[in-house]
């Protein structure tokens, strides 16, 4: 039987056309409220899935109103077909697994116990248990735009205007990362809002600072397992403060050696450079006003140390204030067991009925696509020539404020993901690395270059979270302070 006979036996009698479009009217109501709970649950899905689920359902309506009898049973087949493949699809991932960036199901895979909270409902639970707890948002979301455009928290109205631009996260408050291993890692924050005990700024010698993005501020593990971390549990006598924030490119970290570092005088300076993001983060701040001061005027500074209550205050507000909506709706972070809305969460159904499975391979597939698409257009040539250039000004005025106070800058060169896994490196990204290690060199800075020492492990995909993510778990970040310690013992013998 063809598709065209088949079509013919069915009839959209009048009857049959209004059950269908009761059926579909209810659909669509549950699969919002199954978006909802979804969404503010697990953020499985986003705000923009109405946009498609809505007219999707009207333009289904429409059909079945307005089209004859022959094309509407036509219709219907297509419809029926469509919605048996991709739930069959669905079901097919569902017991099998997926291979994506989500941990839900790297974990499951794993075999390994995941936390599915949001992460705001991990804030509000540490908020019930009395901790004055924050989403460990870049402070770079206040005043800039995103890589994707995404506005900042003036250009949203989050806060009328700044007189000051932060670049350390919220002081003395507990932070909480993300879950990257299947467990939110959370720290309280220092004095100035970095990943460190409190009383490391009182005056007492620092043996290092670290200084860098997410890597060094150490995301997404707990503080004894980042790089600082294993410093103080391979050599506990030593002083280490971690200056690391995520979000933070060679510009911004200029800003916290001038702002932060100088104020500890430390006889070691590590300025963690990352291969897969630190070039662009420089082009995106470059043209930065109150930021290119610090890499034009030796002396310039916003003095953030001493206004540490005013940095608190507008990163809490601008906190709050970008996540009122969705705190709001997620404070009930520890259900009810026995609610229904729970139980049908906790069964799977929510997330069968929103395709999660299937929506999340197909993310993985166009993720993967667009990760080999852009290690190969890293930065255009033009720019990564004016960025270079920018580069050696920052070690220059960098390694000059640090032999300044008598101390030393040693650069440490992180490889991305691809460098580390891939058997063969790809000849641009190649060129990049050796671009960049050439200019490290032109400053004439002491380097620790990574890569072969990621490249030699036995098990290079062992330094990742569920062997998949971008920031290292544990080990990774183990294998990062065994070098840095390595190079302190040589001078030190």
């Amino acid at each position: 039987m063809n598709i065209q006979s088949a079509a013919s036996r069915i009839d959209c009698a009048p009857a049959i056309r209004i059950t269908l479009i009761i059926v579909s009217t209810l659909a669509l109501m549950l699969l919002a409220a199954v978006t909802v709970i979804a969404w503010l649950d697990n953020n499985f899905v986003s705000r923009s899935a109405y946009f498609i689920v809505i007219p999707l359902f009207v333009l289904v309506n429409l059909v079945f109103l307005t089209v004859g009898k022959r094309h509407c049973a036509s219709w219907f087949l297509v419809i029926a077909s469509t919605l048996f493949s991709v739930y069959l699809a669905e079901t097919w991932f569902f017991f099998t697994g997926v291979d994506t960036r989500n941990t839900h199901y790297l974990a499951r895979r794993a075999g390994v116990d995941n936390d599915s909270r949001h992460p705001l409902q991990v804030v509000a639970d540490l908020r019930h248990e009395g901790r004055d707890a924050y989403h460990a948002m870049s402070p770079v979301e206040v005043w800039a735009r995103s890589p994707l455009g995404v506005p900042n928290a003036v250009e949203k109205g989050f806060v009328d205007q700044i007189n000051l631009y932060p670049v350390a996260g919220i002081p003395q408050a507990t932070l909480v990362l993300c879950n990257e291993g299947g467990y939110f890692p959370f720290y309280d924050s220092d004095e100035h809002g970095f990943n460190n005990p409190s009383g490391l700024h009182d005056g007492t010698p620092v043996d290092i600072v670290l200084i860098g993005d997410s890597f060094t501020q150490g995301w997404c593990v707990d503080p004894s397992d980042n790089i600082a971390g294993h410093l103080k549990k391979l050599k506990s006598d030593i002083r280490v403060a971690n200056l690391g924030i995520s979000g933070h490119g060679p510009l911004l970290e200029l800003a916290v050696l001038r702002e932060y570092a100088q104020r500890l005088r430390p006889a070691k300076v590590y300025w963690l450079f990352f291969e897969g993001n630190d070039l662009k983060e420089l082009m995106l701040r470059g043209k930065n006003p109150v930021l290119t001061q610090y890499l034009n005027d030796p002396g310039y500074t916003q003095n953030l140390a001493a206004r540490r209550d005013e940095v608190g205050a507008l990163l809490r507000g601008v906190h709050d204030r970008m996540y009122a909506s969705i705190e709001g709706l997620g404070k009930s972070s520890k259900p009810n067991r026995d609610n229904l809305l729970f139980k049908l969460r906790e069964s799977g159904f929510a997330s069968f009925l929103v395709l999660r499975d299937l929506r999340e391979a197909v993310y993985a597939a166009v993720v993967r696509t667009m990760s080999s698409w852009r290690s190969k257009q890293l930065v255009p040539d033009l720019e990564r020539t004016a960025a270079f250039a920018v580069l050696k000004d920052i070690f220059q005025s960098a390694r000059d404020l640090v032999t300044g106070w008598g101390g030393e800058l040693v650069v440490v060169y992180i490889p991305g993901i691809q460098t580390i896994v891939s058997d063969k490196l790809d000849p641009q990204l190649a060129q990049y690395a050796k671009e960049t290690k050439a200019v490290i060199q032109a400053v004439e800075l002491p380097l620790i270059d990574l890569s072969p020492t990621f490249r030699n492990l036995q098990d290079p995909l062992s330094v990742l979270p569920f062997r998949t993510r971008n920031h290292f778990n544990s080990r990774g970040y183990e294998v990062v302070a065994e070098q840095i310690l390595a190079d302190l013992n040589r001078q030190n013998p």
